[in-house]
């Protein structure tokens, strides 16, 4: 049973009509633009989406332009578009290792005791579970001296509670700082003092700022430049109602209006639109700079929380490390661990080694845990994500990858066409948009959509196997291979020009 597409038109596509089989791979292949996103992305993808809610009563996705798709199943699009830009998202916490390192730590932390400063591990001591004002909280025992203390839970290792969170920066590992430059001294608020204020902006937020100063009884600094400000005046601009010039009893009774005076202080409101973004605006970046916690140093936790250990490692440690560290220390508690501790978190060590295994497969182990999810590029995303499919078990769907092979070395296609091969064994169909020769050469189907970009695109070009694709005078494949051939009439300028770097140290570097 294949997936039958007749009279699509969607975009640049010529009213085409094509056959995909399922529960294969195929590989859609073409010239950039020719029409291989439209054909997946555009319109299998969104009539899938849109047949499968129709079966659940709901409607609102519009029927891209085709006539008739059959024999369709639910669809995942994995592609390099769809980013987490949350900045507390890590690889970590997107795959959920991070929660089972929690885990563990909490099963199996050692600490020193407060009382007797005694080495104790939280797998021998005894539990106590307490009911205070609705809220449960959990006591442990020094082994030693019996004294009783906070025990350290899952809470105290996330960077995102309150619990565990350095207190400094919150769990964000790093401090943002306003650059002086934000404010422009020689000029006045209303012609462009400060940076990002508009000037319909500015002259709103004038009027409520000079309310506030009214209010207080300071004079308004009308007409003159930010550096003829007083410093108390400066300050009020700065920080508004949050300011340490105004007394406490003059803050009982600040005007609750805007108009009458709350003016709430540049600052102030960059930090709430920077919480409210959870990211830093574009139009804000230039006059934030990022420098790491001065507490944590980066390591997000309190102090507690930071430097417990298990089987001598601290969780910061081992997050900063790379997937192949991660997973010999993983495999040498498994060797440690007695009996007892080894059933209290074996569920966990074997989740995260299989996660690494799949991740590693894809080339991938270089990466850290601490690594923030946005940073990584669209290639490495998009096989975190073909990793996780395989977690879910599931089977009949429709699995949709944009060039899965960007930024991939060529000695790990191997490793990403036996999770693909793994995925479709699960009786699940693969479609691929895909250059790569290896990949192409491994589908059970392909599909070539050209002959050309644009306009001169959007046809079936030529279907088939790899060997018949080479044996079909038609075939854009075949003729790439063709010494005389030139894509799109375009000849990459060979002048050799070198581009110097000089000690870059980010990420893996």
């Amino acid at each position: 049973m294949n997936i039958k597409i007749k009279n699509a038109y969607e975009k640049n596509l010529k009213h085409i009509d094509v056959e995909i089989p399922r529960n294969k791979l195929t590989v859609i292949t073409g010239l950039s633009g020719s029409g291989k996103t439209t054909l997946l992305k555009d319109t299998i993808y969104i009539e899938s989406q849109r047949q499968h809610l129709e079966t659940m009563n709901y409607q609102g996705i519009p029927k891209p332009k085709v006539e008739q798709i059959k024999n369709l199943s639910p669809a995942i699009l994995i592609d390099q578009e769809d980013r987490n830009d949350n900045p507390r998202s890590t690889l970590g916490t997107q795959t959920d290792i991070y929660t089972d390192l929690r885990m563990i730590f909490e099963k199996l932390h050692q600490r020193d005791c407060p009382n007797c400063h005694k080495s104790i591990s939280a797998s021998d001591s005894k539990e106590e579970t307490e009911k205070v004002d609705g809220e449960f909280s959990v006591y442990m025992y020094c082994p030693h001296c019996n004294y009783r203390m906070d025990k350290l839970t899952r809470s105290h290792f996330s960077f995102n509670t309150k619990a565990g969170a350095c207190p400094r920066c919150k769990g964000m590992g790093k401090s943002l700082n306003i650059q002086e430059k934000l404010y422009k001294k020689d000029k006045t608020i209303l012609n462009g003092a400060i940076a990002t204020w508009h000037s319909a902006y500015a002259q709103y937020q004038m009027k409520s700022f000079s309310a506030l100063l009214k209010y207080l009884k300071i004079s308004v600094p009308e007409d003159i430049p930010l550096k003829e400000f007083t410093s108390e005046q400066f300050d009020l601009l700065k920080n508004g109602i949050y300011s340490t010039v105004i007394s406490e009893a003059q803050k009982e009774h600040l005007p609750t209006k805007v108009a009458e005076g709350k003016y709430e202080g540049v600052e102030p409101k960059i930090w709430e639109k920077i919480a409210e973004e959870k990211t830093i605006p574009k139009s804000l970046k230039g006059f934030i700079k990022e420098e790491t916690c001065s507490e944590c140093h980066g390591e997000k936790l309190n102090p507690l929380s930071r430097f417990v250990k298990v089987y001598n490692r601290r969780l910061p440690e081992i997050t900063r490390e790379s997937l192949t560290h991660v997973l010999y220390w993983v495999r040498q508690v498994k060797k440690q661990s007695n009996t007892q501790e080894k059933n209290s978190v074996k569920d966990y060590l074997l989740d995260i080694e299989t996660k690494i295994k799949r991740i590693s497969k894809l080339g991938l182990a270089y990466l850290s845990l601490d690594r923030q999810y946005s940073t990584l590029s669209g290639g490495e995303a998009q096989r975190i994500k073909l990793a996780a499919v395989l977690d879910s078990q599931m089977t009949e769907l429709i699995i949709i990858l944009d060039e899965p092979t960007i930024g991939l070395h060529p000695s790990d296609t191997e490793g990403l066409l036996a999770m693909i091969d793994e995925i479709k064994g699960r009786n699940n169909t693969v479609l691929v948009i895909e250059h790569d020769e290896e990949v192409i050469k491994q589908a059970d189907y392909i599909v070539e959509i050209g002959p050309n970009s644009g306009v001169f695109g959007g046809e079936v070009v030529s279907t088939g196997t790899y060997n018949v694709l080479m044996n079909n005078p038609y075939s854009l494949f075949l003729q790439s291979k063709h010494p005389n051939y030139q894509q799109n009439s375009y000849q990459r300028n060979t002048k050799q020009i070198a581009v110097e770097i000089q000690k870059a140290s980010m990420h893996n570097l």
